[in-house]
């Protein structure tokens, strides 16, 4: 038998290999900041998995139910409502339905509520078009710059050395770059403080990356440290971007 031994990675294959592992960063912060903007911008709308209708006499314990934390609510009609508990995030309770069907709960299936009371789906994703529309607006009226800083790894025209490689996996959340002049660039993930970079930044020479440095950026835009040091001490300015060498 024989072995063969890669010795190094395209530029490609590491890319998809920091996905993999899930180190895309940014678009982890992002979706975070997403997040957060829908649960200011709730318009009321919750979700849940109900499991049964039954006549109040014959209705079954709510703990036969396994994950799910389900409680017993007024129905129409004076039946028994079996329903689990409450999801922000219509993915969420689809996700709590798929559990709850591989658990032999076939009938069960998604409800919508707004502030309490049953809606249609139907009338839940006109509900959340308007959280949509309030988040898009939001984000396109106030605007605030977002200042980062990371640690430049390295800086590699294609191939990616298998240990290093394994050097970014152990240090996590790294991220992959396309320069301007066909190079990829490879950072840490951006951190709002200055201080806590160069923290990064010494780690990363004592885990051997001798030649790693600080770098910035506005709204995703590369500038100098310096720049991002003054745009850090007037956050509300209207800052005019410079591109970093």
């Amino acid at each position: 038998d024989s072995a063969v031994v890669i010795s190094e990675l395209t530029a490609a294959q590491m890319a998809q290999m920091l996905q993999t592992v899930g180190n895309t960063a940014a678009q982890t912060e992002q979706k975070m900041l997403q997040d957060l903007r829908e649960k200011v911008y709730n318009p009321g709308v919750t979700y849940r998995v109900q499991y049964g209708a039954y006549l109040t006499a014959f209705a079954p314990s709510t703990d036969m139910y396994g994950s799910d934390r389900v409680e017993a609510v007024a129905g129409e009609e004076g039946l028994t409502v079996h329903v689990g508990k409450e999801h922000e995030r219509l993915s969420a309770a689809r996700a709590a339905l798929a559990t709850a069907k591989s658990q032999s709960h076939s009938d069960a299936f998604v409800t919508a509520y707004h502030n309490g009371v049953r809606i249609s789906l139907e009338e839940a994703a006109a509900l959340e078009s308007i959280r949509q529309e309030s988040v898009q607006k939001v984000a396109e009226t106030f605007h605030v710059a977002v200042i980062t800083y990371h640690v430049q790894l390295g800086r590699y025209t294609d191939g990616v050395p298998v240990e290093v490689l394994n050097a970014f996996l152990n240090m996590g959340h790294i991220e992959q770059r396309l320069a301007e002049d066909g190079t990829h660039r490879y950072l840490t993930a951006g951190v709002a403080a200055e201080e806590t970079a160069r923290q990064h930044l010494l780690s990363a020479r004592n885990d051997g990356f001798e030649d790693a440095f600080l770098v910035a950026e506005i709204d995703g835009q590369k500038v100098s440290v310096a720049q991002a040091r003054a745009a850090s001490a007037q956050p509300q300015a209207d800052h005019t971007l410079t591109a970093a060498k």
